[in-house]
C-alpha cells in the first residue's frame, strides 16, 4: 500500500511540475523571444551606431523615414508627413537629415521604389540592420542600369516592459494609427511610380492596414481624404509571417478594402510557426487563426480582386520558426520576393508567375472563414509539409526540388 501511495505521489507531483513548470517555460522559450517580431537579432549590415558597413550602388538611394516619436498619437494638424523623421544615406557622410520636400523630389518613373517595414520587439540599431539587409537582398535581382530607392519604415516596436502578451497587445493598439501615417504618406506619391511594400509579422499587420486606408476604407475612425494626384499610387505588396487575423482582408471586415488598392499582394504564410500557431491568444475575443498560419480565407479569394493574389505555404523552407532571418536565407523565397517587389511582369492571366503557382479558389481548398481548409484541420498542416503544400517548379518536378540560387534568380527577365 506505501508502495503505491508512493508512486501515486511521485505521479502527481510529476503532472504538477509539468503544468506548472516545464510548461509555461516551453512556452515562454517558444514565444517571448520572437514576440511577432524579428526572431533571432544580430548586426550584419551596420555597425552599433547604425552606419553601414557596406556602401550602395551608384544610382541607387536608401531612406529612413521613422515614426517612432510619434507613437499612437494621432494628427491633429497639417500633413503627418511633416511630423515624419527622414534621413538619407550618402556616401562618406552616413545618415543625413532630410524632409519630405528632398525626398518628393527624387521621384521617377525610372526608378522603382522599395519599402520595408519591420515586425515588433525592435531597437532601432536591429532596424537599420534588418533595412540595409533587406536593401541588399532586393539590388541581387536588379540589372545594374536599374536604380532602386529604398526605405526603411520605422515605426514603435521596441520592447515594452512586462509580459509578452502584454507587448503584444501594446502594439497592436499602436497599429491603427501607423498604419494611418504610411497610408498619408503613400497617397503623397505620384502614381506613375513603381512602389513596393513588405512588411513582415507585425509590419504585414501595419501595411495591410495603410492598404485598406489606401482602398478607401476607414480603420479605427480615421480616413483618407482624397487622393492630392487624382489617384493613389497601386503599390506590390509582400507580406510574410503576418500577425493579424486571416479574416481581416475579407470584403466588409477589418481590412476588407486593402486588395482594392495593391496592384499585386504576394502572401507567404507558415503552417509550422509556433509563434503564429497561438495568435488567437491575443485576440480573446476574436479567436480566430493568424493569416500568416493560414493563408487567405475562401470568403477573401472569392472576390473580383482575387487575381491580384499570389499566396504560398512557405513551411518547406522555413520550418517551425518565426524568423525573419529564416526568410532571408532562403533563396527560393527570396528569389520570389524579388520578382514581386522589383516589378517584374506577372502573368496573372493565368494565375502564375515563373516558378511560383497562385493558388485558385478553382484548383485548390482554402481556408474558410474560421481559419481551417475545407478538409482536414489546421493541426493536420501543422504536422505535414509534404510536397502536396508546394508549387512545382519549372524544370524541378516536385520529387526532384532544388532551391534557386542567386545566380539563377538573376537570369530572371529583367524588370
Amino acid at each position: 500500500m506505501y508502495h503505491q501511495l508512493a508512486a501515486h505521489f511521485c505521479l502527481r507531483f510529476l503532472q504538477v511540475a509539468v503544468t506548472y513548470v516545464v510548461w509555461p517555460l516551453l512556452c515562454l522559450w517558444l514565444c517571448a523571444a520572437p514576440a511577432f517580431g524579428g526572431g533571432r537579432l544580430h548586426l550584419e549590415y551596420v555597425n552599433a551606431d547604425g552606419q553601414p558597413k557596406c556602401d550602395i550602388r551608384d544610382g541607387d538611394e536608401v531612406w529612413l523615414i521613422s515614426t517612432r516619436h510619434l507613437g499612437s498619437r494621432p494628427c491633429t494638424t497639417g500633413n503627418c508627413c511633416e511630423r515624419f523623421q527622414f534621413w538619407r544615406y550618402v556616401r562618406c557622410q552616413g545618415w543625413v537629415a532630410s524632409d519630405a520636400v528632398d525626398f518628393a523630389a527624387t521621384e521617377d518613373p525610372a526608378t522603382i521604389t522599395t519599402v520595408y517595414v519591420h515586425g515588433n520587439r525592435m531597437e532601432m540599431k536591429y532596424v537599420y540592420d534588418r533595412g540595409f539587409k533587406t536593401y541588399h537582398l532586393m539590388r541581387c535581382g536588379l540589372a545594374r542600369d536599374q536604380r532602386l530607392r529604398h526605405v526603411i519604415w520605422a515605426w514603435p516596436s521596441e520592447p515594452v516592459p512586462g509580459t509578452f502578451l502584454k507587448d503584444a497587445r501594446a502594439k497592436a493598439e499602436r497599429i491603427p494609427v501607423q498604419s494611418y501615417f504610411l497610408a498619408c504618406w503613400l497617397a503623397r506619391i505620384n502614381p506613375d511610380q513603381r512602389v513596393s511594400i513588405m512588411g513582415y509579422s507585425y509590419g504585414a499587420r501595419l501595411v495591410m492596414g495603410a492598404m485598406h486606408l489606401l482602398g478607401g476604407g476607414t480603420l479605427d475612425g480615421r480616413k483618407l481624404g482624397p487622393p492630392p494626384n487624382g489617384t493613389f499610387v497601386a503599390p506590390r505588396v509582400v507580406i510574410w509571417a503576418a500577425a493579424m487575423a486571416n479574416h481581416w482582408p475579407e470584403p466588409g471586415d477589418v481590412n476588407g478594402q486593402a486588395l482594392c488598392a495593391v496592384d499585386h499582394l504576394l502572401l507567404l504564410y507558415n503552417t509550422t510557426d509556433p509563434v503564429l500557431r497561438r495568435y488567437p491568444r491575443l485576440e480573446p475575443s476574436d479567436h480566430c487563426p493568424a493569416l500568416g498560419y493560414t493563408g487567405m480565407t475562401r470568403r477573401t479569394l472569392l472576390t473580383d480582386c482575387d487575381h491580384k493574389v499570389c499566396q504560398f505555404n512557405a513551411a518547406r523552407y522555413v520550418g517551425r520558426h518565426h524568423d525573419w532571418q529564416r526568410y532571408a536565407d532562403s533563396n527560393y523565397l527570396m528569389a520570389r520576393i524579388r520578382y514581386y517587389a522589383l516589378w517584374f511582369p506577372l502573368q496573372t492571366d493565368e494565375h502564375q508567375i515563373t516558378g511560383l503557382t497562385v493558388e485558385s479558389a478553382s484548383t485548390i481548398s482554402f481556408p474558410t472563414n474560421t481559419g481551417l481548409p475545407d478538409s482536414g484541420s489546421v493541426e493536420d498542416e501543422v504536422e505535414s509539409t509534404s510536397e502536396e503544400y508546394m508549387p512545382e517548379l519549372p524544370g524541378h518536378p516536385s520529387g526532384d526540388w532544388q532551391p534557386m540560387s542567386i545566380d539563377a534568380a538573376a537570369e530572371l527577365p529583367q524588370p
